[in-house]
């Protein structure tokens, strides 16, 4: 049989070689993509950080500067805070729990914003406040029994009391006075929720 040598001794490809090499530069080339992409949000999430915490630095300089240090009176739930304008977003009050590093500016309800932690709509008289990714850890930070405090604008102040947290997929149907939460990427929402001591 003419040829049959050259095709024995290694001289051509066998049969299928070039579908598995097809198969391993398209991998390749989808593992190149994902972590184009995964490395494009990384510095997004990094940019939003970098934004959010130079807002909040500011605004917590400003409500230093401009809350009383007492007086006020405590608003019955999110919608009648009085609020403070600070580079166009409307404060509403700041939210510290010293122990867990968390000192954060809370934006008014109907903010829509990703400089700051916001109020939405909760129970009549619950304060529930969106936190940003990037205080996942602070929140996460927060152990049953520790004090929060939530200063209004006009200098009126709520302390709360943590006494319990969790992580749900689903919406909130709590007995709580304050809520905190941060949103993960799929949707799951770690939150802790607190009642009010004083």
């Amino acid at each position: 049989m003419p040829g049959w040598g050259a095709h024995s001794h290694g001289g051509a490809v066998p049969r299928g070689g070039g579908r598995w090499r097809l198969a391993v530069c398209v991998g390749l080339a989808l593992v190149a993509a994902g972590l184009l992409t995964w490395g494009r949000g990384v510095a997004q999430a990094s940019q939003a950080e970098a934004r959010g915490t130079a807002f909040c630095s500011h605004a917590l300089a400003r409500l230093d500067r401009v809350v009383p240090k007492s007086g006020g009176t405590v608003a019955n739930g999110a919608t009648n805070l009085p609020v403070l304008q600070v580079e166009g977003v409307d404060v509403a009050g700041r939210l510290v729990a010293a122990r867990a590093g968390l000192d954060t500016p809370v934006a008014a309800l109907g903010t829509s914003t990703d400089l700051a932690p916001a109020l939405e709509d909760g129970r009549a008289g619950e304060l529930l406040v969106r936190c940003l990714p990037w205080q996942a850890s602070a929140i996460r930070a927060l152990r049953k029994g520790e004090e929060l405090q939530f200063v209004q604008v006009d200098g009126a102040r709520r302390t709360y009391s943590v006494v319990d947290a969790g992580t749900t997929d689903s919406k909130f149907d709590d007995h709580f006075d304050l809520l905190l939460y941060v949103e993960g990427s799929f949707g799951s929402r770690q939150w802790v929720g607190c009642s009010q001591s004083s």
